[in-house]
Order: structure tokens, then sequence, then C-alpha cells
């Protein structure tokens, strides 16, 4: 069984965290601090998906892939 190594789970959820409070920061940001309409997140990835429908379904497998359950083997 491979050992986890708790250093780098926990330096794996601060990147996760702090990527996660970058992103909405700048959503808030292009929300509400910029004229234009169309640069926030959502809108951006809505527009792309619009021409190139396969990147919905890699975002699919990309969510499948994080939360499907995790099976412990050789037990």
């Amino acid at each position: 069984m491979t050992q986890i190594d708790f250093k780098t789970r926990w330096k794996t959820a601060w990147v996760i965290g702090a990527a996660t409070v970058i992103l909405v920061a700048w959503d808030v940001y292009a929300c509400f601090f910029t004229p234009g309409r169309g640069d926030t997140i959502s809108e951006v990835v809505l527009g792309l998906v619009q021409k190139r429908p396969v990147i919905a379904f890699l975002f699919g497998v990309a969510g499948g892939h994080l939360f499907w359950p995790q099976i412990e083997r050789g037990k």
C-alpha cells in the first residue's frame, strides 16, 4: 500500500484553496468593477463551449475523475 505524505496533501489543499480564492476574487472584480460585459469566468467558458462543445465533455470527465469514489486496491 502507498504511504500518503500528509505534508504534500496539505500543500495541495492550500494550492487548491488559494486558486479558488483567486478565481472568485477575479470573477467579482470582472463582474462589478469593469465596464464591459462577457468578461467573467462563466461567460468566457460559456463562449468557449458554444464554439467547441467538447470542452463541456472534458469538464464532465474531469469532474468525474475528481469526485468518483476511490477504491483501495489489494485488500
